[in-house]
């Protein structure tokens, strides 16, 4: 029995790519590629695949939303992320949205072949631990805008109405709250999860 497959992303040259490397395998059937995530979530619906390779980033901006809306809808696709992230926190927020397993785009289409015949026994690759992506705050995700923008703390708290303590604590909190060492990090990482666009 073939494995049906469903393909998602916004780069015609990766869906080509991917289309025409896995048609060599016998047991593959691509069913469909998508660009965009509305078209993915509506192709799941009408024409559901035992496996969906996704993109992460993508221009859409989008971060973990068509994962978690897969999740919410409850299909019984299995997900194999496809991107070149390498961000651990964000490969594990894959894993906490039901991601079955993760496979960097460096590696080669027999790496990717192997994971999605894993993937169809059942098997999650790697097992890990689920991890609950942080819940931002309006006031947060403000503040993450306006980092992303270049603004200091003064300017923030000027913008918000704050003093630049209250700032500089409520950026400390986002630093430590996505374990990253200064504000250039945290926006980068704010918009790797669709938090934030830029």
């Amino acid at each position: 029995m073939k494995i049906r497959v469903g393909i998602f992303d916004d780069l015609l040259l990766v869906t080509k790519w991917l289309s025409e490397s896995l048609s060599k395998y016998e047991d593959i059937e691509l069913v469909w590629v998508s660009s965009t995530i509305d078209e993915t979530l509506l192709k799941l619906e009408q024409k559901p695949v035992d496996i969906l390779i996704a993109d992460v980033l993508t221009g859409e901006e989008v971060g973990l939303q068509l994962f978690e809306s897969i999740q919410r809808i409850k299909l019984s696709t299995k997900v194999l992320a496809f991107s070149q992230i390498s961000d651990k926190t964000i490969i594990d927020y894959l894993y906490s949205y039901g991601v079955s397993a993760f496979v960097n785009k460096n590696e080669s289409i027999e790496e990717l072949y192997l994971v999605m015949t894993q993937v169809m026994c059942e098997s999650k690759i790697p097992p890990r631990q689920t991890v609950v992506p942080p819940v931002l705050t309006s006031k947060e995700i403000l503040i993450g805008k306006y980092l992303s923008q270049g603004l200091a703390s003064k300017e923030i708290a000027t913008l918000t109405q704050n003093s630049v303590h209250t700032i500089n604590n409520q950026k400390n909190h986002l630093l430590e709250k996505f374990s990253c060492a200064n504000s250039t990090e945290l926006v980068l990482k704010l918009c790797r999860m669709g938090y934030i666009t830029v």
